[in-house]
């Protein structure tokens, strides 16, 4: 009989594929290892993982990086089973990271993406070439211990806060270095456009900043009935057949004058940059946060924006060392709370395909899922422990 996700050969993991567009199938491999690894590599086994929202996209136009053992998954809880010592600490092991210490893990494919804001040239190839490439939805992966941050000890975790809340501090991560570009938000308007999983936390972190108004715009009511737990003070409902309806209302709630601030978490498409030029106030700034579906779009309403000496800047590849980091503490302290956006049961890991099914073609009930990477998780939990490291 062949094996099952559920069994454990001790030579061989469960990991995802991308097969065939739009589709992840599970697969068992061998278990990868930290042979011929550079030091400071480490070998992890993951606990919990999830999907973002670049998912959607490179499992429909994935990238050479995402048909490794994991696909293109590139965050995870995870227990560091083994770890390549190294003679440069300060550099390899910034953390202080030892066996068995649960972190927050970015996968090596995320370092093969060349996503280094904070990391030289030479620095960014050696990781590259020194690390072998392997993705998050993996029962084993490898990683480096530079991009491995410890997760807080439980008594200082805030009330509510459970592990898998924290998987998302690598997209809170992404979105603290868009907020570390924002201007002063007291007494400002900003609209949020687009109330997925990263919207949520961009509104969650607006309202943490200071905002006067937040208003949360999407087009499904299941999403924005959500927004409103996570700070937003208006919301508007966008229908796709005329938008028109959503500029006005916009309009009215700001008097006439527009947002400040438009943050445009979407992404995949040029009609939502549009929206973003409309509400937004003369003067005012345009952040554009989601991933871009095309490098050209054909109908960007250039002159719109240009009338209106609005501001439109992307924000991409924060700062890790800096803002995971910070993503980790906000969340596990609960002064960032993600427990809202996972409205749904865990998924075992064979039914991880599922999850990325549900995430894609059923938006109107799925905000964030999680998927348990392992048979018995308390044990898989227990096996290891929490704090700040040695440093």
């Amino acid at each position: 009989m062949a094996a099952s996700p559920q069994e454990d050969d001790g030579k061989t993991c469960w990991a995802g594929f991308y097969r065939e567009p739009g589709h992840m199938v599970m697969e068992q491999t061998p278990r990868p290892t930290l042979e011929g690894c550079m030091p400071g590599t480490v070998l992890l086994e993951a606990l919990y993982t999830t999907i973002c929202g670049s998912d959607m996209l490179y499992i429909n136009q994935p990238r050479e990086i995402d048909h490794c053992a994991g696909a293109s998954i590139h965050e995870a809880i995870a227990r560091i089973v083994d770890l390549v010592p190294t003679d440069e600490p300060e550099l390899d092991n910034p953390f202080g990271l030892t066996t068995d210490q649960i972190v927050l893990a970015l996968p090596s494919n995320y370092l093969h993406s060349g996503i280094f804001r904070d990391v030289p040239p030479e620095r960014a190839q050696a990781l590259r070439e020194g690390v072998k490439c392997t993705g998050g939805m993996s029962q084993y992966f490898i990683g480096h211990a530079s991009h491995c941050y410890p997760i807080p000890s439980k008594d200082k975790w805030g009330p509510g806060v459970e592990l898998h809340h924290l998987t998302a501090a690598q997209p809170l991560g992404t979105i603290l270095w868009m907020g570390r570009q924002l201007p002063n938000l007291l007494h400002k308007t900003v609209l949020v456009l687009g109330q997925g999983q990263n919207g949520q936390l961009a509104t969650h972190l607006m309202a943490s900043m200071g905002a006067r108004r937040i208003i949360a715009a999407d087009v499904l009511p299941e999403r924005l009935a959500i927004s409103t737990h996570m700070g937003a003070t208006d919301i508007v409902q966008i229908d796709p057949e005329d938008s028109a309806k959503a500029v006005a209302e916009v309009q009215r709630l700001t008097s006439g004058a527009g947002a400040d601030v438009v943050l445009e978490m979407v992404g995949h498409q040029d009609s939502t940059i549009n929206l973003c030029i409309e509400m937004v106030a003369p003067s005012g700034l345009i952040m554009a946060f989601g991933v871009p579906g095309n490098s050209l779009y054909g109908s960007f309403a250039f002159a719109t924006l240009f009338r209106k000496n609005a501001k439109l800047q992307g924000s991409v590849f924060p700062c890790a060392h800096e803002d995971f980091p910070f993503a980790v503490e906000l969340l596990a302290q609960g002064r960032i709370k993600a427990g809202p956006i996972f409205n749904t049961d865990p998924f075992s890991l064979e039914h991880a395909p599922d999850a990325f099914s549900k995430s894609l073609y059923a938006k109107h009930t799925v905000m964030k899922v999680i998927i348990e990477m392992q048979r018995d998780m308390p044990a898989a939990i227990a096996a290891g422990h929490f704090g700040v490291g040695s440093v």
